[in-house]
């Protein structure tokens, strides 16, 4: 991006003013969104926000992957399209048939820079279904346990993720020093760790099952910068949990949006790593943090 671009998108008009002010009659809202997770609360919420301010009583649909859909039924008031042909990183296509019954269709939508607004002003507040109930096997989880999302499962143009010998001195170390029970999170269960296989639980829950476990069974988590660690800070919910994040980057996600939870019990200390560099977190600094008293 050419500097000149860079200043008008800094300090220009903003351009989804524009499109609101072309279709302020509209009552029917469909936005295409087939990035990421993370995004929901910490972009796509102030959108829906801003086309509620904006337009009279709109009926707003998202049309989305498969593996969002739980994300976004956290995401109060909004219908959902969902397109299980959808791949992340695709160019999206949609039926326009479909379109037709919308008088308003987004695509390319661009939060970041449409609601950069928000930063420091909006609290994003995720809704939470009391009733789900997860399978019976996970309900049996022991309460108090330390959860480890060990992968964002994502890539960026910096590193996000703690080194994988990081993470094995860390187990190692929480072992030694507390009889908590240790659960791994996330969406692949490679590569294997030492901890009793009932408490691997990547791959084996769909993401809410995931909060719900963070939510009933957890007093802490560890965790890199991603859509869980979003999703879970943004839960318009109260429950304890400790709750220690590494970050290569301290200018994204939930730092950047910079406000607080909206759960009052939410006790958060973010690691910054020096220089960006992940490898420098290092698991004495991180289970220290983690075990504080």
């Amino acid at each position: 991006m050419s500097w000149l671009r860079s200043l008008w998108r800094a300090y220009g008009p903003n351009p989804f003013m524009q499109q609101l002010k072309r279709h302020k009659e509209a009552r029917s809202v469909l936005i295409l969104w087939n990035r990421g997770l993370g995004d929901i609360p910490l972009g796509l919420y102030a959108l829906v926000e801003m086309i509620r301010f904006s337009l009279d009583h709109p009926h707003i649909t998202f049309a989305t992957r498969s593996d969002l859909i739980e994300g976004f039924s956290l995401l109060q008031g909004v219908d959902l399209l969902e397109m299980p042909h959808w791949r992340r990183g695709e160019k999206v296509t949609i039926d326009p048939d479909m379109t037709t019954q919308f008088d308003w269709v987004i695509e390319g939508a661009d939060p970041t820079h449409w609601c950069r607004w928000q930063l420091s002003r909006l609290t994003p507040r995720l809704f939470w279904d009391a009733t789900f109930r997860p399978e019976p096997w996970v309900e049996a989880l022991p309460e108090g346990a330390i959860a480890f999302h060990v992968h964002s499962e994502t890539s960026y143009g910096y590193e996000k993720n703690w080194p994988t010998f990081h993470v094995e001195e860390a187990l190692v170390l929480l072992k030694q020093r507390s009889s908590c029970p240790i659960f791994l999170l996330g969406a692949k269960a490679e590569p294997l760790f030492a901890v009793p296989k009932e408490h691997d639980l990547r791959s084996r829950t769909s993401l809410r099952t995931l909060l719900w476990i963070l939510i009933h069974r957890c007093s802490h988590l560890l965790a890199p910068d991603s859509g869980v660690l979003s999703l879970l800070y943004y839960l318009d919910l109260q429950f304890p949990i400790r709750v220690v994040s590494l970050w290569g980057d301290p200018g994204q996600g939930i730092l950047k949006q910079a406000v607080p939870s909206p759960n009052l019990l939410f006790d958060h200390t973010p690691l910054r790593a020096p220089k960006g560099k992940m490898v420098a977190l290092t698991p004495h600094e991180v289970v220290d943090t983690c075990l504080r008293k």
